[in-house]
């Protein structure tokens, strides 16, 4: 990807309507398909509202679907790579929808809804189906008149629709304690390769993401799996494991601060400056000397 692409801020479901060249149903709500969407040249995006989409193969209708969610704030590089026989529907809404209801302080709380990272939850057809009939379903409301119901039922529409998803989520995370201390040893498994391999690609040290890409899980499920199994965030957990590495290489190595920081996978000397010095409170040159004079 080009990274000096202009990144496109879509605040508004206004904005959305016009990248894809549709109408919206309403300033507030719409629902489109997934084909509307690949007709649209990508570039970097950020969004400023909720997002669900469930996709799925056309090929094979036993094939399981992914039901996918983004939040405000959430920033896509790279539009993702979908087969073309998959086909979907994606709903779009705004937070100003829900303002006056319960749902408002609801959605700040569910687990998938994350400006850093999207969530994906596996459905097998007959959930599949349960979450495309709640979409058809706004989608019926929106093509009906207006009038002082229609706020509240596109709102309820959306309650329903995501306690399902809470539903789905729940069922996809539900682990056994043998399960989640697998996927932690894995994950501190693919942190020991990192450290020890000596062909890391520059510019990509682990991220939360990347790590549960590898484990074929999500970056939340990955993180709440983590926090509850060794009591530290999963961003915390990589860091310290590089900071720690990174002492040890400070002294006991002559290797310079630069080469330490590149062979880490540091795309600048100076990310990796940063990163010691928030960790530990000094520079990595400081703590070079603090250890050489203690020696």
């Amino acid at each position: 990807m080009n990274e000096n692409k202009k990144i496109i801020e879509i605040n508004t479901i206004s904005d959305c309507a016009n990248i894809l060249g549709i109408e919206a149903q309403d300033p507030h709500i719409m629902l489109f398909t997934l084909e509307q969407v690949r007709k649209v040249e990508h570039q970097p995006m950020r969004f400023g509202f909720f997002s669900v989409a469930c996709f799925w193969s056309t090929s094979n209708s036993d094939t399981d679907a992914m039901l996918s969610f983004y939040s405000p704030g959430y920033y896509e590089k790279e539009a993702p790579q979908l087969p073309h026989d998959t086909a979907g529907w994606i709903l779009v809404f705004n937070i100003d929808l829900v303002k006056d209801s319960l749902l408002y302080n609801r959605l700040f709380e569910l687990p998938f809804f994350s400006p850093a990272s999207s969530t994906l939850i596996k459905l097998r057809p007959t959930e599949r189906r349960v979450v495309v009939s709640c979409m058809l379903s706004l989608l019926s409301e929106l093509n009906t008149p207006r009038d002082k119901f229609t706020s509240r039922i596109l709102t309820s529409g959306i309650a329903v629709l995501l306690n399902i998803s809470s539903r789905y989520y729940e069922n996809q995370n539900t682990l056994t304690h043998s399960t989640a201390q697998s996927i932690v040893n894995n994950f501190i498994t693919i942190l020991d390769q990192y450290i020890t391999s000596n062909s890391k690609e520059h510019g990509q040290i682990p991220t939360v993401a990347s790590c549960a890409a590898q484990l074929g899980i999500s970056a939340n499920y990955l993180g709440d799996v983590v926090r509850s199994t060794l009591h530290i965030s999963a961003q915390a957990y990589i860091h310290n494991t590089i900071i720690s590495e990174a002492k040890y290489q400070l002294q006991h190595t002559k290797l310079s601060i630069g080469e330490i920081g590149y062979n880490f996978g540091f795309k600048y000397p100076h990310h990796f400056t940063r990163l010691f010095r928030k960790a530990t409170g000094m520079s990595p040159s400081e703590y070079r000397t603090m250890t050489n004079k203690k020696a």
